[in-house]
């Protein structure tokens, strides 16, 4: 039997880790891969271990090929040094050929590493590689590293942290939600209590709608998450005169999608044109539209906590997006027209209307 030891700080665990993990116990045949999370790492002040650990489990639950040790969390020592560790399970694993998984930022550091002689000889080093890295580093000899390509995963915990993006498991990113952590705080304070209940409600409506139509559910959570976020800006008027002077002369309660997706772009630092699409056209509509866009469209106006029975639409759009879609456009146009509701008397409603109703706007 042969076991990976994955190390990390898991701040929090994310889908690259989990997949990278995969691919190495794959490609060395190994039997099983334990997740050791660090309590007190160096150079980074991570949220609490207990919060870090229930992701982790939540993360890899019902998956056989994981096991999520607890000797750093329960160690004494002020600092884990990956030499006790690896003696710990050297010890714990007499017979079992052992690997240490490192990622290849840290080759270039082994130097440094306590009592790292020691550990080359209790384990085998692997190195997960990129096409940009060398592959002749003087410390890939010296400590008999294995290097392994791995598929290229463009995710980071820093970036879940940062809200730009989201790839974690579902049971994790509602633990996120749940308990207030990373970024929580400081999407909820654009909102009121009232109208942050809506968008988490649309924000959740859309990642089910996502999922259930083969698309990313993260990408839809975000963009569900943020599409009211101009609502409530006290800047509406001056955002508009700025940027979105075309625009000026659309019924005010339509602004916030336009302010909305400025504060996307300029605060959070979204660069993801679906995810932008999505918020600047969610009143509206517009024609010609992406699936996200036409996502949260449809999940806010059919957002259950709007208080009128719309489980048929939310079927609709589950079951195939584009008729779904339409279904929920018909719908809202004529109950707004039958209102007479200044929201359709727009030229981007319009083009919504004719574009996906085939129907001549009067």
């Amino acid at each position: 039997m042969s076991l990976i030891l994955f190390g990390g700080t898991f701040d929090p665990i994310h889908r690259g880790h989990i997949q990278i993990a995969k691919e190495v116990k794959e490609k060395v045949s190994a039997s099983k891969v334990i997740l050791i999370p660090s309590k007190n790492p160096r150079w980074k002040t991570p949220i609490d271990i207990n919060d870090r650990l229930n992701m982790l489990n939540l993360s890899i639950k019902g998956d056989d090929d994981f096991l999520v040790s607890r000797f750093e969390i329960d160690s004494d020592a002020p600092v884990n040094y990956s030499i006790d560790t690896v003696r710990y399970f050297k010890n714990l694993y007499k017979n079992e050929t052992l690997y240490f998984l490192i990622g290849f930022d840290q080759v270039y550091k082994l130097d440094r590493w306590k009592d790292i002689d020691e550990i080359s000889s209790l384990v085998q080093l692997i190195a997960v590689s990129r096409p940009s890295c060398p592959t002749n580093h003087p410390s890939i000899k010296k400590y008999n590293i294995k290097v392994i390509n791995c598929r290229e995963y463009d995710i980071s915990s820093t970036d879940i942290r940062e809200f730009k993006s989201l790839d974690v498991n579902e049971e994790v990113l509602h633990y996120i939600i749940d308990h207030k952590l990373y970024f929580y705080d400081t999407v909820k304070a654009f909102y009121s209590d009232k109208r942050f209940q809506h968008v988490l409600s649309v924000a959740w409506l859309s990642y089910d709608i996502a999922k259930e139509n083969g698309l990313d559910p993260t990408i839809a959570f975000i963009a569900g998450i943020l599409h009211d976020v101009g609502k409530e800006s006290e800047n509406q008027e001056e955002v508009m005169k700025l940027y979105y002077k075309e625009y000026l002369d659309y019924p005010p309660v339509v602004f916030h999608q336009f302010v909305g997706e400025y504060i996307a772009k300029n605060f959070f630092k979204i660069n993801d044109e679906r995810v932008l699409e999505a918020i600047k056209y969610h009143t509206t509509g517009n024609r010609s539209m992406g699936k996200y866009a036409k996502i949260i469209y449809a999940a806010d106006k059919i957002d259950p906590t709007r208080g009128y029975d719309s489980k048929e639409m939310i079927k609709a759009m589950k079951e195939n997006l584009s008729s779904g879609f339409k279904m929920v456009l018909n719908e809202n146009f004529k109950f707004l027209s039958g209102k007479k509701n200044v929201l359709f008397n727009n030229k981007l409603s319009k083009l919504c209307i004719s574009y996906y109703l085939k129907e001549e706007y009067e």
